[in-house]
């Protein structure tokens, strides 16, 4: 298995206690959560079941029925499989008659499609967990998509699953360097360069990553899986949103203002832009968003949380909204054609600069300061403010008093830092210091996918310099 260490460590404490364990996995569709609870409870799985999306729950009480004859062929159920209870009474009765010395796993996979309205799901399982499993050295493993719905229903829930979650494990998108060793393990060896050019349109999601093939360019890769009739990313957009929301318009009302504003908004100005009302219901679809990783918040550098900002992260997503989004028909060679293109450079500035932020920790960590109480923030200083304005949208606030000031530059080939781009810099700088009239010692600090060669302009402006592979490391 690749990566997943600290949630290999979770799943490993489950079968080392003395007691039964109830787990609770969520993470977004495609991130490999299933893969993860089959591969590491391969040998301690005694019932599985996943929900459907579109099943009706007789449909999912039949699926039940028939994981309960391929289970436990030989055991006769005492119960019809008519109700969720009587389901639950079905399982507890076949585990009791399964002999183990090891724990035994019981794996419910998309939950939030088992649990319908009205059917009682839940109260059942409750009445599994709290009269039967705890008691018997059972680890119950829930997992869904929809992480709003697990926290709402599952970790947060007030009835009979109140404060029963033992272990919570969020399932995240691969890294930079477990993408790498991921295409490794399937026999494609990319370089950094190539694996930041695909990272940029998918992420680190290991389903859309499976359909990288050995012998071919990242941009070959991205045009047959974006650009061409039966690839898996051409209308991947709309199943990826249905199956995470219920009601998932007004998500993808937020995600759709995002995308048009680079620097990001504040939940206030999301509300104006989508006309959605800001209240409970549209703050906490700005949570789901964020649980799921497709946006961050990022502290307004002032420590004004109303001025926070929100940014679109998910590569995905800002990548269909820049070129797939409203286009019926390409060319063969779109995605090379287009990589010369203001398009393309306006987008590749800002996925590059949000792998940047996915990979904070990885930035800390070569700037030496991974030890320190750091803070991530942004800033942004309007006309009235300041004469010409200014955005700075990565900040560094150490504990050291020191800030590093963060430019995403992503380029192709090697390149040189210009009069003008350093002019830009030195009033963001100015700008920086007039309206948070900081003390600390600011470093200017340089992210590149490709390397930086010194002239003057750089010596003179530019105090760090992280290559990309800084990020793989």
């Amino acid at each position: 298995m690749i990566g997943r260490e600290i949630e290999q460590q979770i799943l490993q404490k489950t079968l080392q206690t003395k007691e039964s364990e109830f787990v609770a996995v969520v993470g977004r569709r495609r991130v490999g959560k299933t893969h993860l609870i089959e591969t590491f409870y391969k040998k301690h799985l005694v019932f599985q079941v996943s929900g459907q999306k579109d099943f009706t729950n007789q449909k999912h009480l039949a699926i039940f029925e028939e994981t309960f004859a391929e289970n436990f062929p030989k055991i006769k159920l005492p119960k019809p499989c008519n109700n969720w209870l009587n389901v639950m009474l079905n399982l507890i009765h076949c585990l009791k008659l399964t002999t183990s010395k090891k724990k035994q796993v019981v794996f419910f996979d998309e939950l939030p499609w088992l649990s319908k309205p009205k059917s009682n799901f839940l109260s059942a399982l409750g009445y599994f967990w709290n009269a039967w499993a705890r008691k018997n050295n059972i680890v119950l493993v829930v997992c869904g998509s929809a992480s709003s719905w697990m926290l709402s229903n599952i970790v947060k829930e007030k009835g009979s699953l109140y404060n029963r979650i033992t272990r919570l494990i969020r399932v995240h998108p691969f890294t930079l360097n477990e993408t790498k060793l991921y295409l490794q393990s399937r026999g494609i060896r990319f370089n950094e360069k190539q694996i930041v050019q695909l990272y940029m349109v998918m992420g680190g999601i290991p389903h859309y990553l499976k359909e990288v093939e050995k012998g071919y360019s990242a941009v070959q890769t991205i045009q047959r899986i974006c650009f061409s009739n039966n690839g898996l990313l051409v209308h991947e957009y709309g199943s990826l949103y249905e199956a995470l929301f219920t009601n998932s318009n007004h998500h993808k009302k937020i995600i759709e203002v995002l995308f048009k504003s680079k620097k990001g908004l504040t939940k206030l100005e999301i509300a104006k832009a989508t006309k959605l009302t800001p209240n409970g219901a549209f703050y906490d679809k700005i949570e789901e968003l964020m649980e799921c990783g497709f946006i961050m918040e990022v502290d307004d550098f002032s420590k004004k949380s109303k001025q926070n900002l929100f940014r679109l992260i998910d590569e995905y997503s800002l990548f269909y909204h820049q070129f797939i989004k409203g286009t019926k028909s390409f060319a063969k060679d779109y995605w090379h054609s287009v990589s010369n293109t203001p398009k393309y450079h306006a987008w590749s500035g800002y996925a590059f600069e949000s792998l940047c932020f996915r990979h904070i920790n990885k930035i800390t960590t070569a700037l030496q300061i991974s030890g320190m109480i750091t803070r991530l923030a942004s800033f942004y200083a309007k006309p009235s403010q300041y004469a010409q304005g200014a955005q700075i949208d990565m900040v560094i606030d150490r504990a050291d008093q020191c800030v590093n000031i963060i430019e995403c530059k992503f380029y192709k080939d090697d390149f040189y830092l210009t009069k003008t781009e350093a002019e830009k810099i030195k009033n963001r700088i100015a700008a920086f210091k007039y309206c948070t009239k900081t003390k600390k010692q600011l470093f200017v600090t340089i992210i590149s996918a490709s390397k930086l060669l010194q002239n003057k302009e750089s010596i003179d402006l530019i105090e760090n310099q992280l290559e990309v592979n800084s990020l793989f490391n």
